[in-house]
């Protein structure tokens, strides 16, 4: 079982090397704290419902970033992808905005199991282009 801290710096060190990768399911938010075993995720760290609440917050976030309306997640006829998602203007504001209210929803977690909790500093990654 993962303190926050460990956590926390485990989804932070994923993040600044780019390892996030929101809608893919080994590699999402939720991926990089709870492995998946064969077809199910590792539930003995975080309950099925933690791992949705945290991977709701981030993705509800990049969504209404990205793309607007709750209705859009999946749609693609409308020329709304994934690509289009990750290629959007906003999409690094947004992705850091839902990995801010996902580390809440994850510090909410370890709270609520009686774990003394300091304040945490997610910091933004700065991406250079070569």
């Amino acid at each position: 079982m993962y303190t926050f801290k460990q956590a926390f710096d485990k989804i932070t060190e994923a993040y600044i090397k780019g390892d996030i990768q929101p809608y893919h399911v080994d590699f999402c938010f939720c991926g990089t704290l709870a492995s998946r075993r064969g077809i199910s995720w590792d539930t003995s760290i975080y309950s099925f419902a933690q791992l949705s609440a945290m991977e709701f917050a981030l993705l509800e976030e990049i969504r209404a970033q990205t793309m607007g309306g709750p209705d859009m997640y999946f749609r693609t006829g409308n020329g709304i992808s994934r690509e289009s998602v990750f290629n959007h203007p906003r999409y690094e504001q947004a992705l850091f905005d839902g990995m801010v209210k996902a580390l809440d929803v994850l510090r909410k977690i370890h709270i609520s199991r009686g774990e003394d909790v300091e304040a945490f500093e997610f910091k933004k990654r700065e991406l250079s282009f070569s």
